[in-house]
């Protein structure tokens, strides 16, 4: 049984609108999470239960921090 620990990191996707993508992940680099990647309206990010705080309290662009539950990935591609 894995035990999750504080220092784990974890993915997260932070919501923004359309345009503001570039500004949102130099927020992010600035309050230091780790492997961001700009989406569109959105920046997928790393990091761990401090960063989900600290990206909630301090993010100015984003809309909202997602933390995904699942992934799932399908055999055939196209589902």
């Amino acid at each position: 049984m894995k035990t999750n620990n504080i220092a784990d990191k974890f993915e997260m996707v932070a919501k923004t609108h359309y345009g503001l993508e570039k500004i949102l992940a130099r927020e992010l680099i600035e309050i230091g999470a780790a492997d961001v990647e700009v989406l569109n309206r959105a920046v997928r990010f790393k990091g761990d239960l401090a960063m989900l705080y600290r990206s909630n309290y301090c993010l100015r662009t984003a809309l909202r921090i997602l933390k995904p539950v699942l992934k799932r990935l399908s055999a055939t591609g196209d589902k």
